[in-house]
């Protein structure tokens, strides 16, 4: 098995009681607090003794290439699997519909380890991030440029719903649509990626996000610049779209209008920051934080976001031989918690998280990022480890869990 290891940093205030007999035979009983910036500094000794234990979580499914898009629906945990466009690679047997380019499995997580089955499979390029119309129908992204969805609630069968590639800068070279989040009004929002195994990536210019209303229509989000725009959570009161800008190694929000309109961008979270706040140790030693890449995320009932590190372009790790993971991060952008990977699975990036009612988090993690992987489906897992929170819930929508409808 594969563990994950669960790190909380944090500065409580201590307090202490001392008891005195005066001579009359009195007792004498005094409390005091002192804040954690008031307290002696501790000596090495305390502090190995006052170090936070990990808690272990563990692989409940495998057998994936490279697994995305993980969503909750009616108990069920669903995620696609973004095989690669590798004509030829047909898994023969018989758990489901097969394809050549990608699957939406379906999972059972009530038992460890859970059981799957493929839900639907794209034999014209890997599916992405999905999610569900107010009708109770699927979509799902295909990369190729078009949102996809069910013919009937619960089909499986998917035809083209939206074509996107009129929002893609440069179609068939560069971009392509990755991951999305459907809001309790029915909009699906979609980050317009560029290639990132292209040498120019990085100075690649910014992309604007995408917008597919209910009905199918493409209404391009003007000023929504963003630099790899990937997982993303609309809040449960449908006002504010989230997003994790990879390339900017930040979070970005903005405002959702009445008609879903995108506006007032604004920094949510500020990576190169923060990362170098909560790992000093890590930074002091190995530089850059903005080498820490965001993925998919989800948002728990405190309001507090878990956003997935796919990785990073160098090779130090975090927590003493982790890296990648998930961080917790608060509404005030502040990193509180971070779940890492044990290197027993030599995991090296987690693509995506995803809550549940009952205080788990379910990682995709893998060995390499993305489908084109010489590890089969030995490549990814999902991995799930208790947290302090369950999914935040939506009174707009039956199906809205962690951020996604």
């Amino acid at each position: 098995l594969s563990f994950l290891f669960c790190h909380t940093r944090s500065k409580m205030p201590t307090t202490v009681t001392t008891t005195t007999t005066t001579s009359a035979g009195t007792t004498v009983t005094e409390t005091t607090t002192v804040s954690a910036a008031d307290a002696p500094a501790a000596t090495p000794a305390d502090a190995a003794a006052e170090a936070p234990k990990p808690t272990y979580g563990e692989v409940i499914a495998s057998g994936f290439y490279f697994n995305e898009g993980p969503r909750f629906k009616d108990g069920k945990l669903y995620c696609t699997d973004m095989v690669g466009h590798v004509p030829g690679t047909h898994q023969v047997d018989t758990d489901g519909p097969l394809g050549d380019s990608g699957f939406i499995w379906e999972i059972d997580v009530s038992k460890t380890p859970a059981t799957k089955r493929r839900y639907a499979a794209f034999t014209d390029g890997p599916p992405s991030g999905n999610g569900w119309l107010p009708d109770g129908r699927m979509v799902a992204i295909c990369v190729n440029g078009n949102l996809r969805v069910e013919t009937k609630v619960g089909s499986g069968i998917f035809v083209d719903f939206c074509d996107i590639s009129p929002s893609m800068q440069q179609p068939g070279v560069l971009d392509f649509p990755n991951d999305a989040v459907v809001s309790p009004t029915g909009n699906t929002y979609i980050g317009l990626d560029f290639n990132f195994f292209n040498p120019d990536a990085h100075a690649a210019p910014l992309r604007d996000i995408a917008m597919v209303t209910p009905k199918g229509e493409l209404k391009i989000q003007k000023d929504t610049g963003t630099a790899f725009p990937n997982g993303a959570v609309i809040t449960p009161d449908g006002k504010t779209y989230i997003v994790a800008e990879t390339f900017g190694y930040k979070l970005t929000a903005f405002d959702v209008a009445a008609d879903g309109t995108l506006s007032n961008k604004r920094l949510y979270f500020d990576g190169e920051k923060e990362y170098k706040e909560y790992f000093p140790e890590i930074f002091a030693e190995f530089g850059d934080a903005r080498k820490m890449l965001m993925d998919g995320m989800c948002l728990d009932a405190e309001g507090y976001i878990w956003s997935a590190i796919c990785g990073t372009d160098t090779s130090f790790q975090l927590d003493g031989g982790q890296m990648g993971g998930a961080i917790r991060i608060s509404p005030e952008g502040k990193i509180v918690q971070h779940v890492g990977m044990n290197r027993g699975f030599a995991a090296n990036g987690c693509a995506a998280a995803m809550l549940d009612d009952d205080c788990n988090l379910y990682l995709c993690t893998c060995v390499t990022i993305g489908g084109h992987t010489p590890n089969g489906a030995n490549n990814a897992t999902i991995e799930k480890v208790k947290v302090p929170a369950p999914a935040a819930r939506s009174k707009l929508s039956k199906t809205y869990c962690a951020g996604y409808c």
